[in-house]
């Protein structure tokens, strides 16, 4: 007797195949930066953990919505910080929190500069300087004649300077050894379950509106207005958090490498697994 599967269960193995290092990478790469005592040590570490992998030439995809969880998470966790006596500080310190914006729009006009000054054209230079995601930044500025895979190389450097260097360097130099101590509140089952479920629903809404990063906004706007509006007190389980740093930053490097081998594909040692690895991204989207 022949028992025949549907060919979308069938194709499914050797489409996990594409993908299925990545998530084990990552969670090495966080356990020994947890190790290491590094800070954010799972997203960090997870992010490292994939990037030596491509490195080493095997060049997997990103888990498939994999980012879209772990902004889901991540955001309704940061959400839940906002509470009334918070919300009272921060327009207490509008202005200095209007300054800080400036800031960053003006070290964005910088780099703009600094992409003209070495030939780059405007499109180029004002999609590969804005603070954004890799893949949002390529998508918009496709359209507008951008050259991609500088856009793209230089979010990969943005992101590794900023999720690398930043957390040690302060660590480091300015935390002297001293511990914060910190309460965290205890999670409540009901009300996560209510926030999860509309950030879900309003994510899914923002991003048929096709606006970037919709499950960090959509999560963290359902969070945040909640947390104000009925002065919670509460936090994500334990763990909660660990997992989401592990997903968003196992995955952040997988697509924007992705992203960059997309729009520069190179021939190379590595160019039959590079193949392999279209081939199965073009058979997770036919099965999806």
């Amino acid at each position: 007797m022949t028992v025949k599967f549907p060919s979308a269960l069938v194709g499914w193995p050797a489409c996990c195949k594409s993908w299925v290092l990545s998530p084990l990478a990552g969670a090495l790469g966080g356990w020994l930066a947890h190790l290491l005592g590094w800070p954010l040590p799972w997203m960090i570490g997870a992010l490292l953990g994939v990037a030596a992998l491509r490195c080493l030439g095997c060049l997997t995809l990103p888990m498939p919505h994999g980012i879209k969880v772990g902004q889901w998470i991540i955001a309704t966790g940061i959400g839940l910080h906002f509470n009334p006596a918070v919300l009272e500080q921060i327009l207490a310190h509008l202005g200095l929190v209007l300054v800080g914006t400036l800031l960053t729009v003006f070290t964005c006009v910088i780099g703009i500069v600094l992409h003209r000054c070495h030939g780059e054209s405007f499109a180029t230079a004002y999609f590969a300087s804005m603070p954004g995601g890799a893949s949002e930044m390529v998508n918009l500025g496709r359209p507008h004649g951008a050259e991609l895979q500088h856009v793209a190389a230089s979010h990969s450097l943005r992101m590794m300077l900023v999720l690398v260097g930043i957390p040690a360097i302060y660590t480091w130099l300015f935390a002297g050894g001293q511990t914060a101590t910190v309460t965290h509140p205890g999670p409540d089952a009901g009300w996560l379950a209510l926030l999860f479920v509309l950030g879900g629903l309003v994510a899914l809404v923002f991003q048929r509106w096709r606006l970037p990063n919709a499950w960090q906004l959509g999560a963290l706007l359902v969070s945040g207005l909640f947390s104000v509006a009925f002065d919670l007190h509460i936090g994500l389980p334990d763990g909660a958090g660990e997992v989401g740093q592990w997903l968003l930053g196992r995955a952040a490097w997988a697509a924007i490498s992705s992203v960059r081998s997309s729009v520069a594909p190179r021939r190379s040692c590595c160019a039959p697994c590079w193949r392999r690895s279209r081939q199965s991204s073009s058979r997770c989207r036919s099965l999806s």
